[in-house]
């Protein structure tokens, strides 16, 4: 979000609401500590530079990777080990607090077309 700029919403205040939201989820979803940017990086590296028009990079490939990269299996091990029953309620809460904050701006904004 923070790299595709201002969200259309029905507010700057509105957008902010939303922004502290999904700041909120980054912050407590670091399985990889202050390394987890890197992490997710290297992900969509690999989905990005491995995929072409004749032979996309799809699950099944994304598999074999799982398997024998080593920077995935590392990364891999150390989300197992944040998964505890304490961060994925936290996340939980997080995720849902974000998807009603969005909700609500969305439908203030759809309800402000029709006036």
């Amino acid at each position: 979000m923070k790299g595709g700029g201002l969200i259309l919403l029905s507010t700057h205040k509105e957008n902010k609401k939303i922004m502290d939201a999904y700041r909120q989820i980054e912050k407590n979803f670091k399985w990889d500590g202050e390394d987890t940017p890197i992490d997710i990086s290297y992900l969509q590296h690999l989905f990005i530079h491995k995929n072409n028009p004749n032979n996309p990079y799809v699950l099944y490939t994304f598999i074999d990777n799982i398997r024998t990269d080593t920077y995935i299996i590392d990364s891999r091990n150390k989300l197992k080990i944040w998964l505890t029953k304490e961060n994925i309620e936290n996340l939980e809460k997080d995720l849902g607090n974000f998807i009603n904050r969005f909700k609500k701006s969305i439908d203030k904004l759809y309800s402000s077309w029709g006036n």
